[in-house]
C-alpha cells in the first residue's frame, strides 16, 4: 500500500498491540521454545515444520491478527499482498541456489560432496529451517516492524509532532521501530 493511503491508528491501539507482541515475544522465547512443546510437531513432520516455523505462525495469528481486527488495516497496509509474491519468492529462491552454488564451488575439498545438513536423511530438517526463517522469522517480522509499527510511527510523528519535526518522521520512526526490534530480540 502507499504510504499516504494508509490509517492512522489511535495512539492506544498502537501501544496496546505493541504491548501484545512484546507480550507473546517473551512468552514464546522465555516459556514456549525452552518447554520443547512444539518439538513434537517438528519431529512429526521430519523436521519440515520447525518449531520457530510454528512459533511464528502463532505469532502471526495472535498479534496481525489483532492488528487487522482492532484498526481499519488491510493486509496489504503491513506490505502483505500476493501481487509480486511469486517474483518475491524466486528471486529468493535464486539467490539462496546461487550462494549454494558458491559454497559448493569454493569448497576446499576435492570431493565435494553435499554438506551433512543435506544429507543422511537431514534434507527436510534443512529445508524446515530455511522454511522457518523464511516463512516464519522474516515474514512476521517484517509485516509487524516495517509494514507496521514503522509506518504507524511515522504517520504518529507526522501528525502530532511540532512543525519543525514532522519532516524528521521517517528518521524518529525508523529509530522507534529498531529500538523495539532490537528489544524484544535481546
Amino acid at each position: 500500500a502507499r504510504f499516504h493511503t494508509v490509517p492512522r491508528v489511535a495512539i492506544g491501539t498502537l501501544a496496546a498491540l505493541l504491548l501484545l507482541q512484546i507480550g507473546v515475544s517473551l512468552l514464546t522465547n522465555l516459556w514456549l521454545f525452552p518447554s520443547r512443546l512444539l518439538h513434537p510437531i517438528a519431529r512429526g513432520s521430519l523436521g519440515l515444520v520447525d518449531p520457530t516455523l510454528s512459533a511464528n505462525l502463532l505469532a502471526m495469528l495472535v498479534v496481525l491478527g489483532s492488528v487487522l481486527l482492532f484498526t481499519r488495516l488491510r493486509p496489504a497496509d503491513l506490505g502483505l499482498s500476493c501481487r509480486g509474491a511469486g517474483a518475491a519468492l524466486a528471486l529468493g529462491a535464486a539467490t539462496w541456489a546461487c550462494v549454494q552454488l558458491t559454497c559448493f564451488v569454493a569448497a576446499a575439498d576435492a570431493e565435494r560432496t553435499l554438506g551433512p545438513a543435506w544429507r543422511d536423511g537431514n534434507a527436510t530438517w534443512t529445508i524446515g529451517s530455511l522454511l522457518a526463517q523464511l516463512v516464519g522469522n522474516a515474514l512476521y517480522e517484517e509485516a509487524f516492524f516495517r509494514g507496521f509499527l514503522l509506518v504507524q510511527v511515522a504517520l504518529l510523528f507526522g501528525a502530532t509532532a511540532a512543525p519543525v519535526w514532522r519532516g524528521l518522521r521517517w528518521t524518529w520512526a525508523i529509530g522507534v521501530s529498531q529500538l523495539v526490534f532490537a528489544a524484544t530480540h535481546v
